[in-house]
């Protein structure tokens, strides 16, 4: 969930919020461009609800989760259909941080066990290695 401090037009604070786009983002405030997640791009898990109790409520549904969503994202990145994508394999694994065992240099990762999947993807005779969590996130493997 996004919060985002934003004024109004005579630069008030107002409360936070979930919509950017309810105010004019204070100066300083992260995320205050027109999209949620601060960049431009389309997000490949738009649509797609986040997990919830309802939506993962076992191994089972948060491993078809993790590789839903992992699929939908390597599809988007390789610009085919999801049906262009197929599962090569999938381990469980406690990963070692909330970044998933792959934080980018110079990111700061809470160090804390965190379950979740390591889906390998084919496409076009490439594989493709996703870290997940259980059911939210996916994260490709360079």
């Amino acid at each position: 969930m996004l919060v985002a401090a934003c004024g109004d037009e005579h630069g008030e604070e107002a409360a936070p919020t979930n919509d950017v786009s309810a105010g004019i983002c204070a100066e300083g405030a992260a995320d205050c461009d027109d999209t949620p997640d601060g960049n431009d791009q389309p997000d490949p898990n738009d649509g797609i609800p986040a997990p919830t109790a309802a939506t993962c409520t076992d191994a089972a549904s948060c491993l078809e989760r993790a590789t839903e969503i992992a699929h939908r994202d390597l599809a988007s990145e390789l610009g085919v259909e999801v049906d262009a994508v197929a599962v090569v394999s999938i381990e469980a694994v406690d990963w070692p941080d909330a970044c998933l065992g792959a934080a980018k240099a110079g990111t700061v990762c809470a160090q804390v066990i965190t379950p979740g999947f390591k889906i390998v993807l084919e496409s076009d005779r490439k594989e493709y290695e996703y870290h997940t969590d259980n059911g939210s996130r996916a994260v490709l493997v360079p």
